[in-house]
């Protein structure tokens, strides 16, 4: 970050405020990731050529006027617009191939229009230094706003200019020498969930978590929830599956992949979050910003198995006497229910409760696709019990074994009773 390079502070007789000057001849320089506000060309060169020079991701002014450098040809005055050299200035492409010979020269933002013709290709020219987007220039906020067209544009999927979070972090006690050591554990980025997943299903999750603090921060967990809402609020549902997180150095980050399962929740769609140093082992300045939303939401279904029908039982039956059911189990929900075991009850009442016999014999059912239903027959025996009136109860998957949506809807009474002698 290069701020109030200008000829009064920096500059001598006509020199003018100039970003980089080369003079005689420098190889191999690269300049990346650089935000200047500066009166002259943001790159300059004189006298021999500069080989192997890379210049990307670069924001600057691109500045108009003329100066005299007074290096090798005292009194020769050039035009400074956005790079320029001895002879060259007003053409970037005869700059560059005169001085800096088979250079790199992409995505930087010149802003001011451009006013040197020929430019390389894959370079921008904002109108302004305000039409860069700025957050809050005048006030000294660097970062590119959401809405800048240069967000996210540089050749590393950065935004152009300056990493203002790193620059923040290893400055913040450079004003006076001292300062209270902050940190401040964010979440920069997490990856979009799969577009439907079922309960107890498992996926990938990336992330990256940042200290953008001045001081190293103790290694911390990031843990992974499913939100209705972009925000962590109450009725976010925790996912299982973590990520330990390093210590990380001011302006450091630490990016990793784990897998998240989730848990038998409501149905619907859900943003996934990533959240920083969510157990609070470490001692933050700010927890309100250690969780990140994905852009995109996942929709979680589930099965829903249920009986449809169930036979009768005999009118009469005698305690240890078998008789056959049959029964149709279905699946209403909007996900694939794995094999299941439907059983059968004797109940005083048509609904199954604490009360209710389990008899002897059980069937098996298949998998059930969202819309599908199984009927089959099984025989079952009435165990030594209670004499009285009692309806026969079909339940689907009794014992459980698949995570459904509503298990309050399992079981189905017959139309009439069986009366146990």
């Amino acid at each position: 970050m290069f701020d109030d390079i200008e000829t009064a502070r920096w500059g001598r007789l006509n020199y003018p405020g100039t970003g980089f000057l080369f003079y005689t001849g420098a190889a191999n320089v690269t300049i990346d990731h650089n935000t200047l506000f500066n009166t002259g060309p943001a790159v300059y060169g004189d006298i021999s050529a500069n080989a192997g020079f890379v210049y990307r991701n670069n924001i600057s002014p691109s500045n108009i006027g003329t100066a005299d450098y007074q290096l090798c040809c005292s009194g020769v005055a050039d035009n400074i617009d956005g790079i320029g050299g001895r002879g060259t200035t007003g053409n970037a492409t005869v700059t560059l191939n005169t001085y800096f010979p088979g250079a790199v020269f992409v995505r930087n933002a010149l802003a001011g229009g451009g006013h040197s013709t020929n430019w390389p290709a894959d370079n921008f020219f904002p109108s302004t230094l305000d039409a860069v987007g700025f957050v809050n220039r005048t006030g000294g906020d660097y970062h590119l706003s959401a809405a800048s067209p240069y967000k996210n544009a540089g050749t590393d999927g950065k935004d152009l200019g300056a990493d203002i979070d790193a620059l923040n972090a290893a400055t913040a006690c450079a004003v006076d020498g001292s300062c209270t050591p902050t940190l401040d554990l964010v979440e920069t980025a997490v990856s979009n969930p799969p577009a439907s997943a079922v309960w107890q299903s498992s996926f990938a999750v990336t992330d990256t978590t940042r200290n953008q603090g001045n001081a190293t921060a103790g290694s911390s967990l990031t843990r992974y929830y499913l939100s209705a809402t972009p925000s962590k609020t109450s009725g976010a549902t925790l996912l299982t599956g973590a990520r330990s997180v390093p210590d990380l150095g001011a302006g450091e980050s630490s990016s990793g992949t784990v897998a998240a399962k989730i848990p038998s929740i409501k149905t619907g769609p859900y943003f996934l979050l990533a959240c920083a140093n969510d157990t609070r082992t470490v001692i933050e300045s700010d927890y309100a910003n250690n969780c990140a939303a994905s852009t995109a939401r996942v929709v979680v279904s589930a099965p829903d198995l249920v009986e449809a029908a169930v036979s009768n039982p005999p009118a009469s039956a005698v305690r240890g006497a078998s008789f056959s059911v049959t029964d149709t189990t279905g699946n209403p929900g909007n996900a694939t229910a794995g094999p299941s075991v439907t059983r059968y009850y004797l109940s005083a009442t048509p609904s199954k409760t604490s009360g209710a016999t389990l008899l002897t014999g059980s069937r098996s059912v298949p998998a059930l696709g969202p819309g599908q239903s199984s009927s089959g027959t099984a025989a079952v025996k009435i165990p030594s019990m209670k004499t009285g009136s009692y309806f026969l109860l079909a339940c689907a998957n009794d014992t459980r074994t698949v995570a459904e949506g509503n298990y309050a809807n399992n079981c189905k009474a017959s139309a009439t009773r069986v009366r146990l002698r």
